[in-house]
């Protein structure tokens, strides 16, 4: 008998009680099939789910009980952990909005390698199908701090040409800095890291569309504006 331990990040997905009801299924049916003996009884299996919002955490039975469709607006994270009795195995997925998912497997078994793979795969199962693409929104902090002081040189250039009456230059700039600020907003606020199904969320994603089409738009401006201003206007600026 060997002991097997790993901790990794889990892809950016969207969380409905759909796909917890699939994890909850996996972790309470296939998982102690997967270690014959282990969980022999409902003693031996301690199961727990762990709902935090701004105003405290709630500790749910199961995602069966669970009687509205939408998640609440307030929540922030979301934990799942299956043990036994012996504590010879440890199973936990965290689903937090900001700093997106994880799992964490730590238990002893004969074959345990092989076992904690099948673990891990049916997990990486389930999330594929509700994967999204919101990590683009999140960029490293190294990559964010350049944007930043990217917009903000921009923004000072715009405000420069502004000042000294310079209009249509300081369009260019000022675009991109709109677009920069559109592209932290969405990523904040409408498509964090692990989103989850609820009414805020359905709400604001109807404004999505807009605000991608609308920071698209000030790129684009601001490409034609800062690099093509002589060919589109020309005459103009003279």
């Amino acid at each position: 008998m060997s002991r097997f331990y790993t901790e990794k990040p889990l892809r950016s997905v969207h969380i409905d009680i759909d796909l917890l009801s699939k994890l909850e299924a996996f972790i309470l049916e296939t998982i102690p099939e997967l270690i014959p003996g282990r969980f022999k009884s409902k003693k031996s299996k301690q199961y727990s789910i762990e709902l935090t919002d701004k105003y405290g955490s709630e500790q749910l039975d199961s995602f069966k009980k669970y009687k509205d469709k939408l998640l609440p607006d307030s929540i922030s994270s979301l934990l799942i952990e299956l043990k036994d009795a012996q504590k010879t195995f440890e199973l936990s997925i965290l689903f937090d909005m900001e700093e997106g998912g994880s799992v964490t497997l730590d238990f002893e078994s004969d074959n345990v390698r092989e076992r904690a793979i099948s673990i891990i795969e049916g997990i990486d199962l389930i999330l594929r199908n509700y994967s999204t693409i919101n990590r683009i929104y999140h960029p490293w902090n190294q990559i964010g701090s350049v944007a930043g002081i990217f917009a903000l040189l921009l923004g000072i250039v715009s405000l420069s040409d502004v000042i000294n009456g310079k209009y249509l230059e300081a369009s260019g700039p000022g675009f991109f800095t709109f677009a920069l600020g559109f592209y932290y907003y969405i990523g904040k606020f409408l498509k964090t890291i692990v989103s989850f199904e609820t009414r805020r969320y359905k709400a604001l994603n109807k404004y999505y569309l807009w605000l991608v089409s609308s920071c698209s738009g000030f790129i684009l401006s601001g490409i034609i504006l800062t690099f093509f201003k002589n060919r589109f206007f020309g005459e103009f600026l003279k």
